[in-house]
């Protein structure tokens, strides 16, 4: 999935309050609904702002990866750090 730049300049979401994901400056992005009961829309909630910017933050570490072996140099102990961190993430979502 490619994120625009315009869905990367709302980067990172987070939860505002009850049932409203916001972009950084704090528009609204997603009302969660609750028709399905508060515990499933919770679950929800949390779900979207955590895949979301996990996904963003991997796909900036491995982009910066594969930067660097287009250039040709090795590639940095910090990228290989930032890539796994950004795995971990979204393995945590």
């Amino acid at each position: 999935m490619n994120v625009t730049s315009k869905v990367r300049a709302l980067l990172p979401l987070q939860r505002a309050s009850h049932r409203e994901i916001v972009s950084k400056e704090g528009a609204l992005v997603v009302e969660v609904m609750s028709a399905v009961g508060v515990g499933a829309a919770n679950e929800l909630e949390a779900l979207i702002v955590a895949a979301v910017n996990s996904h963003e933050a991997l796909v900036a570490a491995l982009s910066a990866m594969v930067a660097a072996d287009a250039a040709g140099r090795e590639i940095s102990v910090d990228e290989i750090s930032a890539a796994t961190e950004a795995l971990a993430l979204v393995k945590k979502a």
